[in-house]
């Protein structure tokens, strides 16, 4: 992965409904800029690295650089 392939985001807790799921949902603008699309596998990297599929975010989150994923993920990259 390149650095044009990455981004940096803030994370926050994921909706209660997509615990569990594997996925961690972002912008459609920062889905383009990744080159992805909907249910795609992406590389997540922290302190260490895992995968999940990429879902759309929520529309009140849209405009906002951040990343949605719950305590397992966060758990499998190293962030609290």
């Amino acid at each position: 992965m390149t650095d044009s392939e990455s981004i940096r985001l803030k994370i926050i807790e994921a909706d209660q409904r997509d615990v569990g799921k594997g996925i961690v949902r972002i912008s459609e603008r920062q889905m383009a800029d990744l080159g992805v699309g909907e249910y795609d596998v992406v590389v997540v990297k922290g302190a260490k690295s895992t995968s999940a599929l990429v879902v759309k975010a929520y529309p009140t989150d849209e405009d906002m650089d951040v990343v949605r994923m719950d305590g397992l993920i966060r758990s499998n990259v190293g962030s609290s």
